[in-house]
């Protein structure tokens, strides 16, 4: 997948995402409780789509993890810049900001994780 591509489909991902969010958050308030998120299948499905191209990772203790549901969920697509990714190279740490797609496939791209 080129980069571009994945950009668009991120960001298009992301435009959703907060669409579907406001949605829930309206009803919630309306219906005077919690109500479960608005779309989020669909924006499972499109990560799951996208983990065929850039599948998750397991590290040596069986745990699962995915850069681009991290980038999504816990990095806010990448609005939140306290978190980073280390990576070692060489013996060497390197911390990783994730702060836009585009970060986001340069890391896919280059440790394949």
């Amino acid at each position: 997948m080129e980069k571009e591509e994945f950009v668009s489909i991120m960001n298009s991902i992301e435009k959703h995402y907060r669409q579907y969010q406001n949605k829930t958050n309206v009803l919630s308030t309306q219906l005077g409780g919690n109500i479960d998120f608005i779309g989020g299948e669909f924006v499972d499905i499109v990560v799951r789509t996208l983990q065929q191209v850039f599948p998750p990772y397991i590290d040596k203790d069986g745990k699962v993890h995915c850069t681009i549901e991290y980038y999504m969920y816990d990095l806010d697509f990448g609005k939140r810049t306290d978190l980073s990714i280390t990576h070692i190279d060489n013996g060497v740490e390197n911390k990783i900001l994730l702060t836009d797609a585009g970060k986001l496939y340069d890391y896919l791209t280059t440790y394949g994780v």
